[in-house]
């Protein structure tokens, strides 16, 4: 499949193929000097990725919103799935259905607990992916002993 773009003002949404997506909002508005743009988007399925740029002397308030979660930014770039949030470049706010937003910067990933309806905040999922299950049998307590440092490299590739 090819990805197809489509060009919103001040924004490029790169959908992915099997992906649904509607439009709820496309406006513009002018208060005093300011222009102020908005989009909402509607992802009921599949995956896009977003590169939000704001307006000189202005600002783009931007949002996809899935059944389970939404992503709201005003300048950045960042790949949602519906439940799944990765942001590339900038901040974005992220919320499930139920509870606080969370502030998700760039590098960092978040997504939205199903069962809870909660977005986990992105040092959650740090912590979770830097502390690995220990092997069955393995002891939880700390040794007195030092132990061996360990140096890991990984990448992770992510394909538009």
């Amino acid at each position: 499949g090819r990805t197809v773009r489509s060009e919103l003002p001040r924004a490029i949404t790169a959908v992915r193929p099997l992906t649904r997506l509607s439009l709820v909002e496309l406006s513009r508005t002018q208060a005093d000097v300011q222009n102020t743009e908005k989009v909402e988007l509607n992802l009921q399925t599949g995956r896009v990725r977003a590169e939000v740029r704001p307006v000189a002397g202005g600002r783009t308030e931007f949002t996809v919103r899935s059944s389970a979660a939404t992503a709201s930014v005003r300048g950045t770039i960042f790949e949602f799935d519906t439940l799944n949030l990765l942001v590339r470049e900038g901040t974005v706010e992220f919320s499930g259905t139920k509870g606080a937003p969370v502030l998700v910067d760039s590098g960092r990933a978040s997504y939205a607990e199903e069962s809870t309806g909660q977005a986990v905040p992105p040092e959650e999922i740090l912590v979770t992916e830097l502390k690995p299950d220990l092997p069955v049998g393995v002891e939880t307590t700390l040794s007195s002993q030092a132990s061996p440092e360990v140096t890991i490299d990984f990448s992770v590739n992510v394909g538009f």
